[in-house]
């Protein structure tokens, strides 16, 4: 049983009033301890203003200067605050990644208000170089409407001169007499160029390594063939001989033994493989190929591989590349064309041929030189090419290129090379280059580094020229022979004997289209 005692507060067991006095009885209602009640507490809602800052990838600056849908010129783009010299390109493919779209006036680009379902990287790409073909983002906008003058009305343009894009290249690579030596005699002058006084110096070109760069149509094979017709107009002239091997997947560089009117060219050029060859090519003869360049030397070669699959011809140009790093001790020169398929940067799972293509074709480039072996890679994706290879070269001829992966590629190459000022002034005219305009790039120059020219007129057949509706199929050229001995020794060392051992008397042999293959005086080769 539980007695309240006297003076205890409305709560059991806790006294009612302070200090232990008695508290206030808890019979009555108004007598009863109340527990006080406090307001609740409210945070005060403060408002605050949020500031959107500046952008800060590349795509964002670009899509904030051009999602208003007007043109701006692509010098303006180009030169957007913060932009490195060609994330401008890429920003553009990332935001056609995205689903933008764009439409072109001239030298500007406008963004279309509308969106699109997002494009994959490949055709981002595609579409991007189609945006940009034959762009210069050095120049200023041509493409704005006329302004008028305040008194008359008269319709007047403002015309503004682009940059000089024009640098003297220095004593070690192009040369200008005017600011340097005289120019030399012509038994060295290599002319790839119509101005008279820019020419290469032709006996470093011989075991120079050197890598041609561009898109498709550029004219980046006409720029080889012409250095080719430049070897062989000096051997001509003088008593020196430059000699060259051509590895043609192509199947173009037979124009090199006629004309420009598709006569038989003065030049005596071993041809083999191909449609166009005195003697056919196997997979399996890059050993034996190689043996008879080097015994043949100096007599210049073309290796047409063109009619062989893509396996095939990366057996033939390992074999013939290892081989004649092996025995060759004479100078001579190499063009590769089409040189990323045999030299990738990423090699197809499985494909152990071109594993060891790449690794014999990497050390030709690398150690060639003390072999006297010199090397002209010729390619139109500089992305895809080894880089372990193309940091070998010594000097590029970059035309005109768009793509982001390949201006990267090419980027990385000049930053030891060149000035941080040459390089942006060569990367942000590479899209807008036209056909046969070039630059060249040197690499460890103390001075005049990069030169900008345009590539003569062949002296030779175009046999490289792209079909048209109109002229769908020239009429093929009459092709130079070589010496009988020579092709007869070819066709032995190949294993076409019996073919290169027997001709009638006074007869004069020919292929099937009819062309004359050679005109023996004796009456019976043995």
């Amino acid at each position: 049983m539980l007695i309240r005692k006297p003076g205890m507060g409305g709560r059991f067991g806790r006294p009612g009033g302070p200090f232990g006095q008695p508290g206030p009885s808890s019979s009555s209602p108004s007598d009863r301890e109340v527990t006080p009640v406090y307001p609740k507490y409210v945070r005060q809602h403060k408002e605050t203003t949020v500031r959107p800052g500046p952008p800060r990838l590349a795509r964002d600056k670009v899509y904030e200067f051009l999602k208003d849908g007007t043109f701006r010129s692509a010098r303006d783009i180009a030169n957007l605050p913060g932009l490195a010299p060609n994330e401008w390109y890429v920003a553009l493919s990332e935001l056609l990644e995205h689903g933008c779209t764009f439409r072109r006036q001239g030298n500007s680009i406008a963004m279309n208000l509308e969106r699109r379902t997002p494009a994959s990287a490949k055709g981002a790409s595609a579409e991007l170089s189609t945006l940009l073909a034959g762009i210069d983002a050095t120049k200023p906008d041509f493409a704005r409407p006329p302004s008028f003058e305040a008194a008359g009305g008269r319709r007047q343009v403002e015309e503004l001169e682009p940059p000089d894009t024009s640098v003297d290249l220095g004593n070690q690579g192009f040369i200008n007499p005017e600011r340097d030596e005289a120019r030399p005699e012509d038994r060295d002058a290599l002319m790839v160029t119509s101005d008279p006084n820019c020419f290469l110096p032709a006996r470093q070109m011989v075991t120079a390594t050197r890598a041609i760069l561009a898109r498709k149509s550029s004219g980046k094979t006409y720029l080889a063939m012409v250095i080719a017709e430049e070897f062989l107009r000096l051997t001509g002239k003088t008593d020196t001989d430059f000699p060259f091997v051509v590895i043609d997947p192509t199947g173009v560089w037979y124009g090199l033994c006629a004309t420009v009117d598709g006569q038989a060219s003065p030049h005596e050029i071993l041809r083999l493989g191909g449609e166009h060859g005195d003697w056919p090519l196997a997979p399996n003869q890059g050993s034996d190929v190689a043996e008879l360049v080097v015994k043949l030397w100096p007599k210049p070669v073309i290796l047409d591989i063109s009619d062989m699959l893509p396996e095939e011809q990366h057996q033939f140009c390992a074999d013939f590349g290892a081989k004649f790093y092996t025995i060759n001790h004479k100078p001579v020169h190499l063009f590769v064309d089409e040189a990323d398929d045999y030299m990738p940067q990423s090699v197809e799972s499985g494909n152990k041929v071109q594993r060891r293509c790449l690794g014999v074709w990497d050390r030709v480039v690398r150690r060639g030189r003390v072999k006297g072996i010199g090397v002209t890679l010729i390619t139109q994706r500089p992305a895809v090419i080894s880089k372990n290879v193309l940091s070998q070269v010594d000097g590029i001829y970059v035309l005109s290129v768009s793509a982001p992966h390949d201006l990267e590629a090419i980027d990385s190459w000049m930053k030891p090379a060149i000035s941080p000022s040459d390089r942006d002034l060569c990367l942000k005219s590479l899209p807008s280059l036209g056909r046969g305009e070039v630059f060249l790039v040197q690499a460890n120059l103390k001075a005049g580094a990069l030169v900008r020219f345009e590539t003569r007129a062949k002296t030779t057949f175009d046999s490289s020229r792209t079909p048209t509706v109109d002229d769908p199929e020239p009429p093929p050229p009459s092709l130079s022979k070589v010496d009988r001995e020579i092709w007869k020794k070819a066709g032995e060392m190949l294993g076409y004997k019996k073919e290169a051992s027997t001709v009638v008397v006074g007869a004069v042999e020919v292929d099937d289209d009819g062309d004359q293959i050679f005109a023996p005086s004796e009456e019976e080769v043995e």
